[in-house]
């Protein structure tokens, strides 16, 4: 009920304004589309490092050693604690990604969020000042939705 809720007024939020322009529309699904995948990524990122077990109850058969932030760090090194050089090239930096899912939800996120805002510089061609506060409460909008959804995926645990 609530996840209907949450898309239902995410939908009313993009009705409250008309474009002409071409595919506008479409391009607004899209950049409220990117901001609610980057909500619901970051949540997530957050949901498994302040609380796995919420995480676990969803995906029993993840493997603990990728998806649990407080285990998974250890990927990136050659033999924690003993040896802290990378594992492979650049697996403490920029491929960090690729060592757990911590880091590669929060690349999502990253990625999602950029590509709302390339799509939302298209969607005007000279927008003033209450066009641009409209966009950025929409993509706020969106990106909130997106951090709910996630936490009605993944319910709290008593």
């Amino acid at each position: 009920m609530k996840a209907t809720l949450i898309v239902i007024l995410s939908i009313l939020s993009l009705t409250t304004f008309a474009q002409k322009r071409d595919n506008f529309w479409l391009k607004q699904g899209i950049n409220a589309g990117c901001f609610m995948a980057s909500g619901f990524m970051f949540r997530r990122a957050e949901i498994a490092k302040d609380d796995f077990r919420r995480y676990q109850a969803v995906h029993p058969n993840a493997n603990p050693q990728w998806s649990n932030p407080k285990m998974s760090f250890r990927n990136k090194y050659k033999n924690w604690p003993e040896d802290q050089k990378p594992a492979y090239f650049l697996s403490t930096s920029v491929l960090v990604f690729t060592t757990d899912q911590f880091h590669m939800d929060n690349l999502a996120g990253g990625v999602a969020m950029v590509a709302g805002m390339g799509v939302s510089l298209t969607l005007y061609e000279k927008p003033n000042f209450k066009q641009i506060l409209l966009q950025c409460g929409i993509s706020l909008i969106s990106y909130t939705s997106g951090r709910a959804l996630a936490d009605i995926v993944y319910p709290k645990i008593d």
